[in-house]
């Protein structure tokens, strides 16, 4: 179901594969992207740039309801 949803939101706007790449690298780099430790997970990633896309002005994501 998740990759399902995240394929679907890439299909949507090409900038959401690009940011959520970004967002990996940059937490990767800050060594905050490693759940067993306490950190982020990736799927958690993907949220936080759904929630950012979604509540742009204008929205770039609808939301996920409808």
């Amino acid at each position: 179901m998740k990759p399902n949803v995240l394929k679907w939101l890439s299909e949507i706007d090409d900038r959401f594969r690009d940011m959520v790449l970004v967002l990996k690298e940059w937490a990767k780099a800050r060594d905050i992207n490693d759940p067993k430790s306490g950190s982020l997970s990736s799927y958690a990633l993907c949220l936080l740039v759904i929630f950012h896309f979604q509540t742009c002005e204008p929205p770039i994501l609808p939301p996920l309801m409808e």
